[in-house]
């Protein structure tokens, strides 16, 4: 789960499109990790068995 502190958006300090590339960017990034590690370990990599959703909260 990533998560937001919704006062810095409130504030006006990011836009949530950017907020979202850089999340996107992000879980690319920990999901590539991911399956090296599981490579390394003997364990066959997922392919695209996964969901992200992006959620608001006050």
């Amino acid at each position: 789960m990533l998560t937001l502190d919704p006062r810095e958006h409130q504030r006006g300090k990011t836009e949530l499109a950017q907020v979202y590339r850089e999340f996107t960017r992000r879980g690319a990034n920990l999901l590539k990790r991911l399956r090296r590690w599981m490579t390394k370990n003997g364990m066959k990599p997922f392919g695209s068995q996964w969901v992200s959703t992006i959620e608001a909260h006050r």
